[in-house]
């Protein structure tokens, strides 16, 4: 899996992630909001953690199928 491409909603930037690596001055994409008590700022994250967090996706929704709950719509 790579990861996904730049759009100019999320250009490829150089930042700090702040998914699981927490890595400063490494590129980096928008990929959502992130809020906490009250605030929302930008979340960004490097293409390594990105690729974990799909991996950790699609591992949680192979797990609900062989399971037979299906996978959650949100």
């Amino acid at each position: 899996m790579t990861a996904p491409a730049a759009t100019p909603d999320s250009a490829w930037i150089v930042g700090h992630c702040w998914l699981y690596c927490g890595r400063p001055d490494v590129l980096v994409t928008w990929i959502g909001p992130a809020s906490a008590r009250g605030i929302t700022m930008p979340m960004h994250a490097c293409g390594p953690c990105i690729r974990h967090l799909a991996d950790l996706v699609w591992s949680e929704a192979a797990r609900q199928d062989r399971a037979g709950t299906g996978l959650s719509a949100s």
